[in-house]
């Protein structure tokens, strides 16, 4: 599937071996790399844009009324400074990408990691703020295992895959 996965011996030049093209599922993982930043930038601003009207932070704020709790306002900034590290992470792992980087597959699974965290984080915030039960909606529940399952399969590819192996040599 990946073909053939060995450099020839003239393929090292100046101590760096030589990064094989990309193949098979790595033309996957560039997808993901080179689209999550794009892809949260237009989440956050389409979530967050009720954020930025005027007065909303009042509101949120105001303790007379019946709706206010405590937590969102924290929720809400937590959220967008996650947003925004993970986006600059992922902008981060696609310059590592397009280099062929050696820190690459560490950064996907420290990015991998993080995500899940900041999604199981989020998860239980918002059950705990919308909930007396804590129960978690349908939704929220798939979206945290889509969460898992991905992480799940992009760290096991990019610390097992031979071909991610022979493709991030260079270093920085």
């Amino acid at each position: 599937m990946d073909g053939n996965l060995t450099q020839s011996p003239s393929a090292a030049t100046n101590d760096q071996p030589r990064p094989l093209p990309l193949g098979g599922w790595l033309r996957v993982a560039a997808l993901n790399v080179y689209l999550a930043p794009l892809i949260m930038l237009i989440l956050l601003f389409r979530s967050y844009r009720l954020f930025i009207t005027p007065g909303i932070f009042e509101v949120l704020s105001d303790r007379s009324l019946p709706t206010y709790d405590p937590l969102i306002l924290p929720m809400i900034f937590l959220e967008v400074a996650s947003q925004i590290a993970l986006f600059y992470g992922w902008f981060y792992a696609g310059m590592l990408f397009s280099r062929r980087s050696i820190r690459l597959p560490r950064w996907v699974d420290l990015l991998a990691v993080s995500t899940l965290l900041f999604d199981c984080l989020e998860l239980l915030l918002q059950t705990q703020l919308r909930s007396p039960t804590g129960h978690a909606t349908p939704f929220e529940v798939r979206r945290s295992l889509f969460a898992i399952c991905t992480s799940a399969i992009w760290i096991i590819y990019f610390t097992t895959s031979q071909r991610v192996k022979r493709t991030f040599v260079r270093h920085p």
